[in-house]
């Protein structure tokens, strides 16, 4: 089991650690739409459930905010006054206005505010650990699916956010593991990421066995320095 101390799930769940993803869309989506979101500024609150009353209560502006959780910008001003930026999770809006609307869709525009989409950028460590305990199985297939049906590099928004330290990994290593994970290993490794079974469950895969394909697509792709940086514990 991960320690998931109530500062650290401050930090990761304000995505300090999101990674830039440069995605292209299937017929799902517009392919090659680059426009961005622009950058977002956050103040970050502890504890960060304090801050899901903030999400608008119209669903069309709702869908605008989870839109910009993965095409903007963000900028988070913590409490001692530093800051820190993080790239957008998708360079395509068309592709974060699809995973947004097939969200909403899909899980019901409650269930997203619940969640807290739409308060920080995309971090799928910093989602799963804000939710621990809330999402099940079948939800986060739903969610992965949505994820795959609205971009074709829908892996990495889990390679670049899955454990601490991704946001040392270069493009073209994250698409490297990408290619080198099977389909429905990602699958797998996705949603159990979301659902966290094995946090609670102690007949669930573990952890380290649940990974263990991502771990050895990762070591044949990652440069030694990108490797030492991600901290699984």
């Amino acid at each position: 089991m991960r320690a998931h101390t109530k500062l650290r799930v401050i930090l990761i769940g304000a995505a300090l650690a999101l990674s830039n993803v440069s995605c292209g869309g299937d017929g799902n989506s517009t392919s090659g739409d680059s426009a961005s979101c622009g950058t977002k500024e956050i103040a970050v609150q502890a504890p960060p459930s304090a801050a899901r009353t903030t999400l608008p209560r119209d669903d069309d502006v709702l869908t605008s905010s989870v839109t910009e959780t993965f095409c903007a910008s963000f900028v988070y001003k913590l409490a001692d006054g530093t800051t820190r930026a993080a790239p957008a999770a998708l360079s395509s809006k068309s592709e974060a206005t699809c995973i947004a609307s097939g969200l909403i869709r899909e899980l019901g525009a409650d269930r997203v505010r619940e969640l807290g989409l739409g308060l920080y950028g995309w971090n799928l460590l910093g989602f799963g650990l804000l939710n621990h305990g809330s999402i099940q199985l079948p939800e986060a297939q739903k969610i992965v699916g949505t994820f795959e049906k609205c971009s074709k590099d829908w892996e990495l928004l889990m390679i670049k956010s899955v454990p601490e330290g991704t946001d040392k990994i270069t493009d073209p290593s994250a698409r490297c593991t990408s290619k080198e994970l099977a389909d429905n290993d990602a699958r797998t490794i996705f949603a159990g990421e979301l659902d966290r079974a094995y946090d609670d469950d102690p007949n669930a895969v573990p952890f380290g066995k649940a990974v263990q394909p991502l771990v050895a697509a990762m070591e044949k792709c990652l440069k030694p320095d990108e490797l030492n940086e991600l901290d699984w514990n």
